[in-house]
């Protein structure tokens, strides 16, 4: 027997359930059929079911069940009720081949906003890869400049630590000083004799350094997280899923140390190439977020002190005296 209903007005792929709002057209509602005929009690069901189809799968549709249309119009489980005013307050619905009720109208209305929202998925999409395109590009130019100035130079016998070497922090047997609690702002800065003490970068010290074109402003910093986030994605490092007060500030110094967000991007590039810093070492340690906000060990990276490092410089155990040293540092960076 040939099935005579039409085809669903609405295909089963439009999902609306993320959107809190349903466009109303008064004129359009206000001189309808539906509103002419129905009386108040009706009018309160028939947009009580308008609204409960936008958020049905597909979007503009209704079961064709009296039990599940009567709890969605606000009747409860009073059957009789509902039944009563079902006829004017359904006016115009129709049951299509797929066993569901659709409106002409509402199926109209949701297929319109389906469509802006396909389109405002795939500008947002559009926009993010072209962010990211931009992002790589900047990091590409940067790398290949320096491609050739990376390396330390000197020639002396590393520290041999599972952790970064100025971690083993051990020198003829006794500990090197303890670090420094404060650390030294931008370049300009420092040319001015106004170093930053990192501990203690607060509003008022934050607004200052602004004003003389120290710190980046929050939009940079938001895209140097989405950067690193991006690296840690593709090498499978711990992404930042907060960025704190702390995190924020420090990120400021950071950017403003390396020249805001393409010498970021040179630290990442920088990263990405350095085996020890992705898990090369003994242990498996692999660099995280706040290892860079660190001043230490973002002065380390930025002069190439990790670019030589590698897996058979740091597998030698420390014992006694530099042994627990080694493996305080340990435990105060992961």
């Amino acid at each position: 027997m040939t099935d005579e209903r039409p085809t669903p007005l609405v295909p089963h792929e439009v999902d609306l359930r993320d959107f809190s709002y349903m466009p109303l057209y008064g004129d359009r509602l206000f001189r309808s059929d539906t509103w002419t005929i129905c009386d108040d009690a009706e009018k309160a069901v028939a947009l009580r079911l308008w609204w409960a189809s936008w958020h049905q799968e597909p979007a503009g549709s209704l079961p064709n069940n009296d039990r599940v249309l009567c709890q969605m119009a606000g009747k409860g489980d009073v059957i009789k009720a509902f039944r009563a005013v079902k006829v004017n307050a359904m006016l115009g619905w129709i049951e299509c081949s797929d066993g569901r009720l659709y409106h002409p109208v509402v199926a109209q209305i949701a297929m319109e906003v389906w469509k802006t929202k396909r389109k405002k998925t795939a500008d947002n999409a559009h926009d993010r890869e072209r962010k990211a395109r931009k992002r790589r590009e900047a990091a590409g130019r940067v790398a290949a400049a320096g491609g050739s100035s990376g390396g330390n130079g000197g020639g002396g016998a590393r520290k041999t630590t599972d952790l970064p070497p100025e971690e083993a922090a051990v020198s003829g047997g006794q500990a090197d000083a303890a670090p420094r609690t404060g650390v030294e702002g931008p370049v300009e800065y420092a040319l001015k004799g106004k170093g930053i003490d990192e501990g203690e970068v607060g509003e008022e010290s934050e607004m200052r350094a602004s004003a003389q074109g120290g710190f980046p402003s929050l939009a940079l910093c938001a895209s140097a997280v989405d950067a690193w986030n991006e690296l840690a994605e593709a090498l499978k490092l711990a992404k930042v899923q907060r960025l704190t007060e702390t995190r924020l500030r420090s990120l400021k110094l950071r950017l403003g140390e390396c020249g805001g967000l393409v010498g970021w991007m040179a630290v990442l590039a920088k990263i990405r190439s350095t085996p020890f810093l992705l898990g090369g070492s003994a242990s498996g340690w692999k660099v995280d977020f706040d290892f860079l906000m660190r001043p230490t060990r973002f002065t380390k990276l930025l002069e190439g002190g990790y670019d030589h490092v590698n897996g058979g410089n740091y597998e030698a155990e420390l014992t006694g005296f530099a042994g627990a040293l080694a493996e305080l540092h340990r435990g105060d960076d992961r």
